[in-house]
């Protein structure tokens, strides 16, 4: 509505409350910082435009200083065009400010710089702001670029808006919302072997003596699941692609809300004979497969399912107010899905599949789900409806019980995962202190305008897992001629401002939408 208010929309009201000094606009694209642009430009420099006049006199009367644009992802994958954003740097009086926090470039982001001249211009143009000083920006105004920055809350006084609260996606939001690649990068740096291993651990048992299925001949082998699986390194395993028993998915969160302790999931109390004797059960021993601090750090971590997560729908409607842990999961095609709760009192999962000898994706309506052509099952939906459906009148009646406590070990890190800021720092004097700080470092040079040899990004930035190598993205001092922009290039003389509408593009000539 407000670009179509700043191009004249007819059918928009000719007039816009614009009263606050600073503002939020969410989004990743050029329609974002079109919006942004508008606000932060001085009404005077709208004059050469065909900008309304009624939209002039709201704008002239602005009293903005300061527009944040915030966007959930990482400067690799916004969608500014490169041409879109060099612009926002020469709009005369505003400075653009970008914050080195937020530059974090993963193996995804790097792989589409790589891949794409466009994402490379677009980082390019963003580092070199980072790498300007506080006290050569004298602009009257600002636009403030946050990357990886989930918006959380609207804050609110007496019926108007007075903030925004954001927060940066940590392992327990990813854990909760099911971004895959947030575990596939994980699993990328501990290993295949390791993530596995973990897995039969904390409970699921039968990868480890279930025989895999050779998928040309569909004939058993003599190698488990487990086996093969490492030995092939089949990274899609953290997406769950192996067989799951739903039972032994039940028994992963009591093994974690036993502070680690893993038990057999025997259905069995006791055995006695006909003559009322008890009958010795023979079972597997309990077994500490993880440290309790470790277990109950990641009782919390798997805590927001049901408030911000893929459950939080199925779990208002029963009303749910206690702490838990949960997970919800889907395959490809939605063929099926599965949720997996746990409180202290007990443990349950369910998974919701097609059974048929040619399994079907599933479609999730009003009645049970059924197999149609495309899918539309999550496990938020009957796997989490069921779970909670069925936990809520067994707990009813019993207390409600905290979390576990958590291990700051296991939160932050200690000493040994604190990585050094180098950048703006030489290549060769980067390097050093990142070596004293016992860091493998690598470097690959990257098109930037800052000085030849300058470290202009490094990833991982802030903290990194003990072992894990830095890399440093150096600058090579230049950055090649941007292509000419599309379309016409010729140019009107400038007109005054009146009731003209702003059909097809926003003030200025740039896109509206």
């Amino acid at each position: 509505d407000f670009v179509s208010w700043y191009d004249g929309h007819p059918d928009v009201s000719r007039t816009w409350p614009l009263h606050a000094r600073e503002v939020a606009v969410l989004g990743a694209g050029n329609v974002a910082l079109d919006v942004s642009r508008m606000l932060a430009k001085h009404a005077k420099d709208l004059l050469p435009t065909d900008v309304p006049a009624n939209v002039y006199e709201i704008l002239a009367a602005n009293p903005v200083t300061d527009v944040h644009v915030f966007a959930r992802r990482g400067p690799a994958q916004v969608k500014f065009s490169p041409l879109e954003l060099r612009e926002l740097g020469h709009v005369p009086d505003v400075d653009v400010i970008v914050y080195p926090e937020d530059f974090d470039f993963d193996a995804g982001s790097m792989a589409a710089i790589h891949s794409s001249n466009q994402t490379k211009q677009v980082v390019n143009t963003l580092t070199d702001w980072t790498l300007k000083e506080p006290e050569d920006r004298h602009a009257s105004r600002r636009i403030h670029l946050h990357f990886l920055h989930k918006p959380v809350a609207v804050l609110g006084d007496g019926g108007h808006v007075v903030g925004l609260r954001t927060e940066r996606m940590t392992l327990t939001d990813a854990l909760a919302t099911s971004p895959n690649t947030a575990f596939v990068k994980l699993e990328e740096f501990t290993g295949l072997p390791d993530v596995v291993d973990m897995s039969v651990r904390v409970g699921m048992k039968s990868l480890a003596t279930t025989p895999f299925i050779d998928p040309n001949t569909r004939r058993k082998t003599d190698r488990s699941i487990a086996e093969v699986t490492k030995a092939q390194k089949l990274a899609s395993f953290t997406l769950g692609v192996t067989p799951t028993s739903v039972l032994e998915l039940a028994n992963v969160g009591a093994t974690l809300y036993s502070s680690g302790k893993w038990c057999p999931p025997s259905p069995i109390e006791s055995v006695t004979d006909a003559a009322g004797k008890v009958v010795p059960v023979t079972e597997a021993a309990c077994e500490q497969a993880v440290e309790p601090e470790l277990a109950n750090t990641l009782v919390n971590a798997l805590s927001k399912d049901d408030l911000m997560g893929t459950s939080a729908a199925a779990a208002r409607q029963v009303g749910w107010n206690r702490p838990m842990l949960g997970k919800t999961g889907t395959t490809q095609q939605h063929k099926s899905a599965a949720f997996v709760g746990a409180v202290p009192q007990l443990s349950g999962a369910v998974i919701t599949f097609d059974n048929s000898n040619a399994p079907k994706p599933l479609c999730d309506g009003a009645g049970a789900p059924f197999a149609c052509r495309s899918g539309n099952i999550f496990g938020g939906k009957t796997p989490a409806e069921t779970w909670f459906g069925a936990v809520t009148p067994i707990l009813e009646g019993q207390p409600v019980l905290p979390l576990p406590p958590t291990a700051d070990r296991y939160l932050t890190g200690g000493a040994e995962t604190r990585v050094p800021d180098v950048v703006g720092r030489g290549q060769n004097d980067a390097t050093a202190i990142l070596q004293r700080a016992n860091w493998r470092v690598s470097a690959r040079v990257v098109d930037n305008n800052a000085p030849r040899g300058t470290v202009v990004g490094q990833s991982p930035r802030g903290t990194a897992l003990p072992g894990e190598t830095i890399v440093l993205q150096v600058s090579s001092g230049t950055v090649p001629e941007a292509p000419p922009a599309p379309g016409d290039t010729t140019t009107e003389p400038p007109a005054p401002p009146g009731d003209g509408g702003g059909g097809g593009g926003g003030p200025g000539g740039q896109p509206g939408g």
